[in-house]
């Protein structure tokens, strides 16, 4: 998919009734990689900690491993372009890859993506696939919010937190009372908080949406580990994720941010554009530089 295409779907997708455009997202979900992803890969499905997630490649987890946790506004995901974007950038750094299938909301809210995420990192972890310290946790939108918040937990627990994080266009605060949001959200070709409400309501319940754990915008930052950054201008997180990235480097976090002009959310995702080859490139530099290799 270009980037013309993807903002044209987007555009449709944000002014349908948003009980439609949560029924849309939910039949763009798919379970398995496309044709194109499962033709170059090898693709495995485990059970991992209790909870569904699928391999890329399990026979390069010696070299390191990319755990990736999708968006889609904790009710819908993964979908294509994010199990494209996974194979890409592992092939490229020889990386096996590992796509964690967490609860969705509506049936299951806060803390089931949690409790799914940190079961599949503590069980790679004990099994002994993630404890030389060669992994990487990834996000995009909601799901770089989760791996903020799984990050955070492994921080002050007693497995292996990642040697880096991937966070592209994380969802840091469910709260979107940023007083630029207004101006962000007018350029978004995707967001809106009218779109994201119900998915707000179905995740946190009544859940103050200042709480870390759903807005970790208001994590205790200290003692992560380097952060590869990815944001838009037209998009509407772009208020809170340039708060987000002060606040890291407050902490002391290493943070490569790529603020790409124009770009649209989880811009690196859609592979068709020279803006997500330039991002995909610079994600593979910065993961190359912070896994140590065997």
């Amino acid at each position: 998919m270009n980037l013309r295409t993807a903002r044209r779907l987007s555009r449709v997708l944000k002014i349908l009734p948003v009980g439609l455009n949560l029924w849309v997202n939910q039949r763009l979900i798919a379970p398995l990689p496309p044709v194109g992803v499962r033709n170059g890969h090898a693709v495995e499905e485990a059970t991992l900690g209790g909870v569904r997630s699928v391999w890329l490649d399990r026979k390069l987890a010696p070299r390191g491993v990319l755990v990736h946790l999708h968006g889609g506004g904790y009710t819908a995901g993964p979908v294509a372009q994010q199990w494209e974007w996974l194979a890409t950038v592992c092939q490229r750094c020889e990386l096996a890859g590992l796509l964690v299938d967490y609860r969705l909301a509506g049936a299951a809210p806060y803390p089931a993506a949690v409790d799914d995420a940190l079961a599949v990192a503590t069980a790679l972890s004990a099994s002994g696939e993630t404890a030389h310290g060669r992994w990487a946790l990834s996000g995009d939108s909601a799901g770089g919010g989760l791996a903020t918040v799984i990050c955070r937990r492994l921080l002050t627990g007693e497995h292996a937190a990642p040697a880096a994080l991937v966070l592209m266009s994380p969802w840091v605060d469910m709260r979107m009372t940023h007083p630029e949001i207004p101006a962000a959200e007018s350029t978004d070709p995707m967001l809106s908080r009218r779109v994201l409400a119900p998915s707000v309501r179905q995740y946190a319940g009544a859940r103050d949406l200042g709480d870390p754990e759903l807005s970790p915008v208001e994590a205790d930052l200290r003692g992560f580990p380097p952060v590869h950054l990815s944001v838009g201008t037209q998009e509407m997180f772009l208020p809170d994720i340039r708060l987000f990235r002060e606040r890291l480097q407050t902490a002391g976090v290493m943070v490569d941010y790529l603020e790409q002009p124009g770009g649209m959310h989880t811009y690196p995702i859609i592979l068709g554009a020279p803006e997500a080859q330039a991002a995909v490139e610079a994600q593979r530099r910065f993961l190359q530089r912070h896994l140590p290799r065997p």
